[in-house]
């Protein structure tokens, strides 16, 4: 059945379970490689905010919307653009974290674990967004 409460796991596995021995410490290759796989994304994502048109565009209507208006961005386009990113992020995010915890239930209730940091801590600096603290 699809809508069973059981934990399922991905077959095939997209990242090896078998642990590793470094340094004297057992690690999971599945947490290595999660954490490579996060490092990259957020690799990608300062390059885009940092280097492309669009990304210059986000942080342009992020400082100030009617002053990129004047200058040509198209707020409607960048909004399109910033839930597409979200919808990508969660879907990598909820991946990699299905991947590491298998796949419940009661994988849905870590969103909203998270909402408060995210609107609290998250909107007043970037240290809030990336670590969840102030």
């Amino acid at each position: 059945m699809i809508w069973e409460t059981g934990t399922q796991s991905f077959e095939p596995q997209v990242f090896p379970l078998r642990p590793v021995k470094i340094a004297g410490l057992v690690i999971g290759q599945v947490y290595i490689w999660s954490f490579v796989a996060s490092l990259l994304l957020v690799l990608a994502f300062v390059l885009f905010f940092k280097h492309t048109r669009w990304g210059l565009s986000m942080q342009a209507c992020a400082d100030d919307e009617m002053a990129a208006l004047s200058l040509g961005v198209s707020a409607k386009h960048v909004y399109a653009l910033a839930w597409g990113i979200a919808f990508m992020a969660a879907g990598v995010g909820g991946t990699i974290l299905a991947n590491v915890k298998g796949l419940n239930y009661s994988i849905s209730h870590l969103g909203l674990l998270v909402l408060p940091v995210v609107v609290s801590e998250g909107s007043i600096r970037w240290a809030g967004r990336l670590w969840g603290v102030s």
